[in-house]
């Protein structure tokens, strides 16, 4: 049995967690949060965003996230000064979520496509690709809600997860054009934060049921772990090979639960 501890409690929405120089960094609502080894929690910055959603480390040390309702990348540098790496309101209409960065300085950031948060029915839309002098531009095919996003191991682009219809792609990046190529498909519904362990296996937190779920290298299931929490939504494994972190909520965001302080940090120990 995986030993599963609650390491912090009462936050809004964690998600996009990251680790980071001998720390677990995760955004909560409109603030960006990091946790040390020993416990201690702390607020790293708030932007003044009511929602940040992804987070990318850039070789300065600075990170980046997304200002989901204002579609804005935010870079929040080392000495704590916040500015707008790219405001993309003129080409994206709904909330973004995930970034990811590439070692040349370009950003992919995903857009959620449809008001999730209202209800509405889902839609597909394309990635956004921030060239490094700063120019956007859709690329891709559409997806249908664009979540979770991971780094490839062998260094070639990275993994994005398709929240809707249940599936992950991987966006290699080595050619002038990405190429996107699904790897794991019939999911379900569902599919949050992505990772990949240090054995170099994909992981995905299931949304819907609080899940963490492991994956061969067809993309089959071949395990998966509650965390104790009805809704997972991401997850980062620690660099001791041994431990996995997931961001949990108890409720599904909505506009009647965005205020409400069910969100959680939980650490597993895997067998």
């Amino acid at each position: 049995m995986s030993k599963t501890s609650v390491l912090a409690s009462g936050l809004h929405i964690p998600e996009s967690p990251r680790w980071h120089d001998d720390a677990f960094y995760f955004v909560d609502g409109p603030a960006v949060r990091r946790m040390f080894v020993g416990g201690q929690l702390e607020t790293v910055a708030e932007p003044g965003c009511p929602v940040l959603l992804g987070m990318a480390f850039a070789s300065d040390g600075s990170i980046l996230t997304n200002d989901a309702i204002g579609r804005r990348v935010m870079r929040i540098a080392a000495d704590g000064t916040i500015s707008v790496v790219a405001d993309l309101s003129g080409l994206a209409t709904t909330m973004l979520n995930e970034i990811t960065l590439l070692p040349d300085g370009t950003m992919f950031v995903g857009e959620i496509g449809f008001d999730v948060i209202g209800g509405a029915e889902p839609a597909t839309v394309q990635l956004i690709r921030i060239a490094p002098d700063g120019m956007a531009a859709r690329v891709g095919p559409e997806i249908a809600f664009a979540n979770g996003m991971a780094d490839a191991p062998d260094g070639d682009g990275f993994y994005v997860a398709e929240f809707v219809k249940g599936a992950i792609w991987h966006v290699a990046t080595s050619s002038s054009e990405p190429v996107f190529r699904r790897v794991a498909a019939g999911l379900g519904m569902g599919v949050d934060g992505i990772a990949i362990s240090p054995t170099g296996r994909l992981w995905y937190a299931d949304m819907l049921s609080g899940r963490l779920i492991e994956l061969d290298e067809t993309g089959v299931m071949i395990r998966e772990i509650p965390t104790g929490y009805p809704h997972a939504t991401s997850l980062a494994f620690k660099p001791d090979n041994r431990t996995v972190f997931a961001t949990v909520i108890e409720q599904m965001p909505s506009s009647e639960t965005m205020g409400n302080r069910g969100g959680a940090v939980v650490a597993i120990d895997l067998d």
